[in-house]
């Protein structure tokens, strides 16, 4: 039985995300689908990459992903798939993949046409993976590349007496996840956004309702938080808003 888990920006009130898994149980039946999320922020590639690396810490190694966030769906963009410990990732050529394209080895996927030019989720990933699952080479699916393309996170910088970082992800809460990691924060840390200070609690409950807190979450990052409300609307936040910790 092989487990695929899946991420894209396609959302549910369309049936994109079936008609995927019916291309790939084309191939080959004995299969288990995670839908780990279908909504990323439609062709926010740094936030899918985000929630593609918290989610190879959760899940066991025996997973294979098909990821897609696809704003150059169409163009000449590479569709490509890494392979790494006999488990297979595949997704567009937009940097996605960067978690594990450094202990991979890396095809262009070729041979698939015809295909449309607006849902190669459908023509080309999913059929793919479907192939690779099924026992057929991966010299059969793609060509070996060397310069698939990487995308990074912007990096907290640590200084004598603060951290400073910014909010890369805005959950569906309106919790602001930001780039500061567990071991940069202890007790006693102020935060500082958007001109107000903010102490670290353990939990949301430690304050108010409607009130704003600072937090470490299951991310295992500093989270920018209100209980019971939202944090983007309460400071009218978004990704990339710088965040201070003061030591």
């Amino acid at each position: 039985m092989k487990k695929v888990a899946l991420i894209s920006d396609f959302g549910t009130h369309e049936p994109y995300v079936g008609i995927m898994k019916s291309r790939i149980l084309e191939y080959i039946e004995d299969v288990i689908f995670v839908d780990l999320t279908h909504n990323v922020p439609s062709f926010n590639v740094r936030a899918g990459l985000f929630i593609f690396e918290y989610s190879l810490k959760n899940l066991s190694d025996d997973f294979h992903f098909l990821i897609v966030v696809d704003p150059g769906v169409g163009s000449e963009r590479r569709a490509i798939f890494a392979k790494q410990n006999g488990r297979f990732f595949v997704a567009p050529d937009n940097g996605i993949l960067t978690p594990v394209l450094d202990n991979s080895t890396v095809y262009e996927i070729t041979g698939f046409d015809p295909v449309s030019s607006t849902f190669h989720g459908r023509d080309i990933f999913a059929p793919a993976l479907g192939k690779l699952l099924s026992g057929v080479k991966p010299t059969e699916v793609g060509k070996i590349i060397t310069d698939p393309i990487k995308v990074y996170l912007p990096q907290p910088v640590k200084e004598r007496s603060k951290i400073s970082g910014e909010v890369v992800y805005i959950d569906k809460f309106g919790n602001l996840i930001t780039n500061i990691p567990i071991e940069f924060v202890s007790p006693g840390d102020e935060v500082v956004f958007k001109n107000m200070t903010l102490a670290v609690m353990k939990s949301y409950s430690d304050v108010d309702q409607g009130r704003p807190l600072a937090i470490v979450d299951s991310f295992d990052k500093l989270e920018i938080a209100v209980r019971e409300g939202s944090a983007e609307r309460f400071f009218g936040a978004k990704i990339g808003d710088k965040v201070t910790v003061k030591k």
